[in-house]
């Protein structure tokens, strides 16, 4: 029997997604203090790598910190330094603290070892003086130091429960930490002259959490919180005496309908970028502390992950992206008059090939019990009736589905599989109630979110019977897992990526100093072993029919690959297919270039082979069945 060739869309299709899937992108970023050049994170040279480059994309350098996937960078004060977070191997988990000069010269590891962690906080505001935290003697410990990196001297500035830099007062007297597991953390003051720590906030932790903070010239402290309220506002607190009186901080900024994700000041205190989210999108605002008045930048990407001023106030650089914009850099002057974004012309922010993208809509539904749940429908270009449609669910779950850029969602819409991307609950940017309601026992809820989104498809006619798929990473694999065990009857496959598969092994092989913060999210392995042993798929694989692409970093000690490795080898006994596809040179997330063209490739040839083209309903069986609600 004769075959016939690709069609000429087919093959343009097949190109534009290995383009969109390996084109590098540009994050992280900081200005020089002049606001003349800018560090920066890129993964041009195929993996992410520290970078320094002027604002016109000219004089681009890579800053050598070996073999290390750079996580973070930052620049001294003084201009004589950078900071950068490297992690050997791609996995974050194990991290250390570099430092090199803007020249490429210099580089030396300050902190952190191969079977260790290490962090860097925010530079003094004079100098090269950088906080920097590392593994103590018990993983779930940290010993903090303040390094001098010019003279290579540092001093203590504590030891004990985990806590992270926020920001150092701008006479070098007082640190702004951040303490607390997820979903309870909190700002303290520490001492740098005698040690003493302050308690900050006033009511506890059930009543709101804390989690960024910055020093205003005055000693007043900024943050971001959620305290009393259900929403992230900017909030205000007093300098107030050396006591352990806690303070209720004023709220200063707020965004109708939506919430902070994250703020920076200015060195001077005189302004304050604000980043909002409201309902997925970014907006940036800066506001000039003085008066309370508040301006808008435009030419804003959907999605902004961070925002940072030059030590001078001369520059504003943006790091983000939208769905048809790759990750990519941008500036503007904060003290102009009008506040437009120009791109940094350095890898990102611009389409490797042109035609072919779609623009995801918003998707909204109420579950039965009353929970609004939204998210972004990727469907194939020129698609009417039922698609073959996977599900994706995002990791976290403190985390979010944002309109950001998502090529294998568009590699996907190109092969002629819809995407649908839920924010279920649990997830950020829709207040505290909504991130709260998965913690604990309420995890049942968030798989029937899943099994709700898949009704909805269904009952929409986006997807029909037999050709709808779930798949997610970290969190969203074990959400993933529970869904094709809880609910197998909705499912014809199934892309677990790195995800838990037993939460009690998981407890028992992930760092400890995870395993600490995530015991106020999930429960705890002694105290609450039946709930989290009800909760574990691995437990439920005797209800798997799906056929199951797994998908692991073998460097991965966030969520270890032996997870993969049992979930595998139960599925396999239990006669379903499975794939177990391994990543030997990542960690728990797929950085290099050639691993997200091969992880794509894998994706789409599953999904193609196991949800086949749909076939529209004839008049009377469309009649019947799922009803569009």
């Amino acid at each position: 029997m004769a075959t016939s060739a690709p069609s000429a869309d087919l093959e343009v299709h097949q190109l534009d997604w290995r383009a969109w899937v390996s084109a590098s992108g540009s994050w992280g970023a900081e200005p020089s203090p002049d606001g003349t050049r800018v560090v920066f994170v890129s993964d041009c040279s195929g993996y992410p790598r520290a970078w320094v480059s002027r604002l016109d994309g000219s004089e681009m350098l890579a800053l050598q910190t070996g073999r290390d996937h750079a996580e973070a960078v930052s620049w001294s004060p003084d201009g004589e330094w950078i900071a950068v977070l490297g992690a050997p191997g791609g996995e974050s988990t194990r991290t250390r603290v570099w430092v090199v000069r803007p020249d490429g010269r210099g580089a030396r590891r300050v902190a952190g070892v191969r079977s260790g962690t290490a962090t860097f906080g925010p530079w003094l505001r004079s100098g090269a003086v950088l906080p920097l935290s590392t593994s103590a003697r018990r993983p779930e410990e940290t010993s903090s130091t303040m390094l001098d990196v010019h003279s290579g001297v540092s001093r203590p500035l504590g030891y004990g429960d985990p806590f992270t830099v926020l920001d150092v007062s701008h006479d070098g007297h007082v640190a702004l930490v951040r303490v607390g597991g997820r979903g309870r953390r909190t700002v303290l003051r520490i001492s740098l002259r005698d040690g003493r720590v302050r308690n900050l906030i006033a009511p506890g932790p059930a009543e709101g959490v804390t989690d960024q903070g910055a020093f205003l010239p005055d000693g007043r402290v900024l943050v971001r919180s959620n305290l009393r309220r259900d929403r992230f506002a900017l909030m205000l607190l007093g300098a107030g005496k050396p006591s352990n009186r806690r303070m209720i901080p004023q709220v200063v900024a707020v965004h109708p309908g939506g919430e902070l994700d994250s703020f920076a000041v200015s060195n001077c205190g005189d302004r304050a970028a604000l980043l909002w989210n409201a309902r997925g999108v970014s907006v940036l605002e800066v506001m000039h502390l003085p008066t309370g008045r508040r301006r808008s930048v435009a030419g804003c990407p959907e999605l902004v992950d961070r925002v940072r001023f030059s030590a001078d106030g001369s520059r504003l650089v943006v790091s983000g992206q939208g769905p048809l914009t790759p990750r990519g850099l941008w500036h503007c002057d904060p003290r102009s008059s009008e506040l437009v974004l120009q791109p940094i012309p350095v890898g990102g922010g611009v389409l490797p090939s042109g035609g072919h993208l779609v623009v995801p809509s918003r998707e909204r539904f109420v579950t039965d019990d009353g929970l609004l749940i939204e998210g972004w429908l990727y469907r194939p270009p020129g698609a009417e009736g039922p698609v073959p449609t996977v599900i994706h669910l995002h990791g976290g779950p403190e985390a979010q589905e944002r309109l950001g850029f998502a090529p294998v969602f568009q590699a996907l819409a190109a092969s002629g599989i819809a995407a649908f991307a839920p924010n279920v609950r649990g997830s950020t940017g829709y207040g505290r109630a909504f991130e709260q309601a998965d913690d604990g026992p309420g995890r049942f809820g968030a798989i029937s979110d899943v099994a709700a989104c898949a009704i909805h498809l269904l009952r929409s006619g986006i997807a029909t019977h037999g050709q709808l798929a779930c798949m997610g990473r970290s969190y969203g694999g074990y959400l993933t897992l529970a869904a094709l065990t809880f609910h197998p009857e909705l499912f014809a496959a199934g892309i677990d990526i790195c995800g838990m598969s037993d939460l009690l092994t998981f407890f028992a092989a992930t760092e400890p100093w995870v395993a600490a913060v995530a015991t106020t999210k999930y429960g705890d392995p002694v105290a609450d072993r039946g709930l989290l042993a009800g909760l574990s798929p691995l437990r439920r694989f005797h209800r798997l029919r799906a056929p199951l692409l797994i998908v692991h970093g073998v460097n991965d000690r966030n969520v270890p690959v032996g997870e993969s490795h049992q979930a595998a080898a139960a599925a396999r006994e239990r006669g379903v297919e499975t794939q177990l596809l391994l990543f030997p040179e990542e960690g728990h997330e797929i950085a290099r270039i050639s691993g997200k063209v091969r992880f794509a490739g894998a994706v789409i040839e599953f999904l193609t082979r196991h949800l086949p083209p749909c076939v529209a309903p004839s008049p009377a069986a469309a009649s019947g069945g799922w009803q569009s609600g």
